[in-house]
C-alpha cells in the first residue's frame, strides 16, 4: 500500500517498536506519512486514541484504508489445547479485527476500504489450529455481514485469506510440514508476504467494489478447502 500513495500508521506491541519504527524508516519515515504506534490491539482504549491520531495525521482527516492483519497461533490438538489457549487467539484473531473496525468506523472516509486478514484455516480447517480456523472462519462470516451494513456508505470490507506465507510465525511450523505443505500447492512454495500484500493494496482500490463480503484466497493454488 505505501508504493500506491497511502500514509500509513503501523500498530503494534510495544515489544515491535524498534522493529517498527525500522520499517517504517525503510518505506519513507515521517516525510512519506509512516508512522509507528505502539498499540495492543487488543485494548480498545488503545486503539480508540491510536486511531484518532493517524485520522489528524491524514490530509483528509480521515482513514481510506483500514488493514486488519493482526494475529497469532496457539497450535495444540483440540483435546490437549487449554482454555487460555483457545481465548488468545480469538482475542487477537478475531475479536480485535471487530473492535478495530469498530472504533475505526466513525473514521473511515465515505468510500473507505476494510480488508480483514483471515487465512485458508477459517475455510478449511487445519490440523491442530482448531482455535485459529475457527477464529479465522469467524472473520470471513463477520467480513460478509459488516460489508452488508457499511455497503450504504460506499464502504467495502473484503477479506484476504492466505495460505502458508513466509513470516515469523510460520517460522515455528517444523521445516518437514513447512515443505509438505508447500508441496500441497500448485506452485510447490511457500508464498511470500508481497504476495498477500498485493491483493491487499488491489482490495484497496475502488475498483475492488464488486468484491465485497468476499474471502479473496492466496495460497498458491491449494489441493485442499477449495
Amino acid at each position: 500500500p505505501h508504493a500506491s500513495g497511502y500514509r500509513i500508521a503501523l500498530l503494534d506491541l510495544e515489544s515491535q517498536t524498534s522493529a517498527g519504527r525500522s520499517l517504517c524508516d525503510a518505506i519513507g519515515g515521517e516525510p512519506a506519512g509512516m508512522a509507528f504506534h505502539a498499540c495492543d490491539v487488543r485494548d480498545t482504549e488503545q486503539v480508540a486514541r491510536v486511531l484518532e491520531t493517524a485520522r489528524a495525521a491524514s490530509p483528509m482527516g480521515m482513514i481510506d484504508l483500514l488493514v486488519n492483519n493482526a494475529g497469532i497461533t496457539r497450535d495444540r490438538t483440540f483435546r490437549k489445547m487449554t482454555p487460555q489457549e483457545w481465548a488468545e487467539v480469538h482475542a487477537v484473531d478475531l475479536a480485535a479485527v471487530v473492535g478495530v473496525t469498530r472504533s475505526a468506523q466513525p473514521l473511515l472516509a465515505p468510500s473507505a476500504r476494510v480488508v480483514n486478514v483471515a487465512s485458508v484455516s477459517g475455510l478449511a480447517g487445519n490440523f491442530g489450529q482448531t482455535n485459529y480456523a475457527c477464529a479465522k472462519g469467524a472473520v470471513v462470516g463477520y467480513t460478509a455481514q459488516v460489508a452488508r451494513e457499511l455497503e450504504p456508505r460506499g464502504i467495502a470490507v473484503t477479506a484476504v485469506a492466505p495460505g502458508l506465507i513466509e513470516t515469523a510465525m510460520t517460522h515455528a511450523i517444523p521445516a518437514l510440514q513447512r515443505e509438505v505443505a508447500a508441496q500441497m500447492t500448485s506452485l510447490a512454495q511457500i508464498g511470500l508476504p508481497q504476495d498477500v500484500a498485493m491483493v491487499v493494496e488491489l482490495l484497496g482500490r475502488r475498483e475492488a467494489w464488486p468484491l465485497r463480503g468476499q474471502a479473496v484466497r492466496v495460497d498458491g493454488g491449494m489441493f485442499f478447502g477449495s
